[in-house]
């Protein structure tokens, strides 16, 4: 969670104080919003408790996510929120057996575990799997959601996972075109190789045309095909 990357982090609880003095008092709006992000330790660093407190109650989140629209730097910035690709079921033509796919899929909770089992490879089942990669983090410290990334590819490293399914080309941009300086900060080796849902979905098809899928333009090399 935030603490384990950003000891400094301000914490939900001064957040969702922030959110219900802006909401009873909107003059000081522009006074409390400065004051919850700031680049140390502000609301960048926040993470959702949503898939790791049982019962969590959303209408926290929500609040939380409520005060990063209002932020400025939010608001001009270009960040894709990642997606999970929505496929028809695909007619399976190219198998992975004896293969070990692992998943990543956030606050989404997507799950292409079916998938996975249907092309008759072994599903790895990452504690992970569910992390919030913080986006907004990068505007101000590109290493924090490197860290989240790092833990999620290294569980996955450790779990003999040939290869890691992730949900969109915004998170192939993280785990894979960010991948070595992922690896130092970690300081360890990781050479996973990453592909979005949708190149999954093409695979299972029998697309094996790298340049249709989009694998020359990854860093980390897709060599299985």
């Amino acid at each position: 969670n935030s603490y384990n990357f950003n000891k400094d982090y301000i914490g939900d609880s001064s957040l969702l104080i922030a959110s219900a003095i802006i909401e009873k008092t909107p003059e000081n709006k522009e006074k409390i919003l400065d004051f919850i992000s700031q680049d140390e330790d502000g609301i960048w660093y926040h993470t959702s408790l949503e898939n790791r407190v049982v019962g969590y109650d959303n209408s926290k989140e929500v609040k939380i996510q409520n005060l990063l629209e209002m932020i400025p730097k939010i608001q001009n910035a270009k960040i894709d929120k990642a997606s999970t690709f929505a496929a028809k079921t695909p007619n399976i033509t190219q198998f992975f057996d004896g293969f070990n796919i692992a998943s990543f899929e956030g606050l989404t909770k997507e799950s292409c575990s079916s998938l996975i089992n249907d092309s008759k490879a072994s599903y790895v089942e990452l504690a992970l799997k569910n992390e919030d990669l913080a986006p907004y983090s990068s505007l101000v410290n590109k290493k924090f959601s490197h860290y989240i990334a790092g833990d999620i590819l290294l569980q996955a490293k450790d779990n003999n996972a040939d290869f890691l399914v992730v949900r969109d080309s915004s998170d192939v941009e993280l785990f894979d075109a960010q991948q070595s300086s992922i690896a130092r900060i970690m300081g360890r080796d990781i050479d996973m190789p990453v592909i979005s849902q949708k190149q999954f979905v093409q695979l299972l098809d029998g697309e094996k045309d790298e340049a249709v899928l989009g694998f020359d333009k990854h860093k980390i090399a897709v060599s299985f095909l």
